[in-house]
């Protein structure tokens, strides 16, 4: 089965899996852009830790450094709805104006319900940004 983190977070064996195979992928294709998936409802310390450890790990993996590493916070409900101060907790959390910073164009981030496709009104723009320069 998995290993509970959390009452939120289930860690499967398979997610471990996946995540071992991707330089794999991504030493073997071109990639212009990576979608790294959020989930805001999980903001437990050991949750945030390892999605920061993960993407710091995808910024500077030297197959990926013409990328773009897009972080998508799945709302789970209505992009519009949310607000704002738990966008900016989730900002802070997870550092976003520190990575802009240092990586530049490198690094987007995003509000999105994955689930029902809602995305906020920045998704084309920077869909068209990340095929201009990317």
């Amino acid at each position: 089965m998995g290993n509970t983190v959390n009452k939120k977070t289930v860690v499967t064996n398979e997610n471990v899996k996946m995540r071992n195979i991707w330089p794999l992928i991504y030493r073997n294709v071109k990639v212009n852009a990576i979608l790294y998936i959020i989930n805001i409802m999980d903001i437990s310390d050991e949750c945030i830790s390892e999605n920061n450890s993960l993407i710091s790990l995808l910024l500077n993996d030297e197959c990926l450094q013409t990328s773009c590493i897009v972080l998508v916070f799945n709302t789970f409900n209505e992009v519009h709805n949310i607000q704002e101060n738990l966008k900016n907790d989730m900002l802070i959390k997870y550092k976003i104006e520190d990575l802009i910073n240092h990586y530049g164009n490198r690094i987007h981030y995003l509000f999105v319900d994955c689930k029902n496709c809602k995305m906020d009104k920045g998704w084309i723009q920077l869909m068209q940004q990340i095929s201009y320069y990317f």
